[in-house]
């Protein structure tokens, strides 16, 4: 089985309070909802064996607030890539597949291009009609976070093999 976790930063200073977009920092809130958002992941099994993270400051925020909940002799390894800035979801999905020998792919990124890859994969997979399907659809707001399941195939993953595992958001 493999598992992807796309887990959007959290809430951030607004643009014209930093000095660029890829410098805005997380606020009180954004760190204690990505902390808690990380703790309802871990009680749902997430137990991811590597981590992308965007190099922007507010995604590297996240990831220092949320590490510890993985901390221990099975955390994971984790890769700060510049390319998932403001990523397409093309880009993310390649990065995806690039990792699909790991068991538990966490990626913590941004919107619009999480959310995108998340519905692209909804519409392929398929999803039950419940309550966290709609609030996905809506969006996936800061500090939300969708976890898919595959069984991939012997060669290569592919969209239609996912499944919507579970979805969280803050206030959702």
């Amino acid at each position: 089985m493999f598992q992807l976790t796309l887990f959007r930063h959290g809430k951030a200073v607004r643009e014209h309070e930093a000095p660029g977009d890829h410098d805005r920092a997380l606020v009180e809130r954004g760190w204690r909802e990505v902390e808690e958002a990380a703790r309802w992941l871990h009680g749902w099994g997430v137990l991811p064996t590597r981590v992308l993270v965007s190099d922007a400051l507010r995604t590297q925020q996240t990831w220092a607030a949320v590490q510890g909940v993985w901390a221990g002799p099975d955390a994971p390894t984790v890769d700060h890539r510049p390319d998932l800035y403001l990523a397409e979801p093309e880009e993310i999905w390649a990065q995806v597949l690039a990792e699909q020998t790991t068991q538990s792919l966490l990626v913590i990124g941004h919107n619009p291009g999480l959310h995108q890859l998340a519905l692209w994969l909804m519409a392929e997979g398929g999803s039950a009609d419940d309550l966290a399907t709609r609030h996905l659809r809506e969006g996936l707001p800061t500090s939300g976070a969708v976890v898919f399941e595959a069984a991939p195939d012997t060669t290569r993953l592919h969209p239609a093999a996912f499944r919507l595992k579970a979805f969280c958001a803050p206030r959702v």
